[in-house]
């Protein structure tokens, strides 16, 4: 029998720059663009900075009610909870993936009335801004490898 694992998140500014990192390669390729082809392609950089900020403020700062503030993970599958108090049933994306100190999950609700999350779990092992315990976090890098069943289309991909 699998025990419960519970892993509260905590708000932190490495989650959150980690999250928004995508966003902000786009707005310096929109300047790049925009300066070296067509000064119009320069007009996506403040969209693309907007949603930068909008994913720091989602996964590292836990400001918005669709932010990710808990993982709960037991035999029946994985549920999250968000900062407005919703619970949702969820399956990790083939699209996540788990190092030794990270973990990038991008989470599907079962149902469809919730939109995919991505969270960001950092181990504090880094020395920096962690956001969950290092014992919880490593149960559920366990639980993610192990407990999936093998013949599940979206299991989490591990790297080194």
């Amino acid at each position: 029998m699998l025990n419960r694992i519970d892993v509260p998140l905590a708000k932190s500014t490495l989650a959150g720059l980690i999250g928004a990192a995508p966003w902000f390669v786009l707005a310096l390729a929109a300047i790049a663009l925009g300066l070296i082809q067509h000064p119009l392609l320069a007009l996506f950089c403040p969209l693309a900075m907007v949603g930068g900020v909008r994913q720091f403020r989602v996964s590292g700062r836990l400001q918005y009610a669709n932010s990710v503030t808990r993982l709960s993970a037991s035999a029946e599958g994985l549920c999250v909870q968000f900062n407005d108090g919703r619970e949702a049933a969820v399956r990790v994306s083939a699209d996540s993936r788990l190092f030794a100190r990270l973990a990038i999950l991008k989470l599907r609700p079962t149902d469809t009335t919730v939109k995919p999350a991505l969270v960001i779990l950092v181990d504090p092992g880094h020395g920096l801004s962690a956001n969950v315990d290092p014992a919880a976090f490593r149960r559920l890098r366990v639980w993610l490898r192990l407990a999936l069943p093998e013949t599940d289309p979206d299991r989490v991909t591990v790297s080194s």
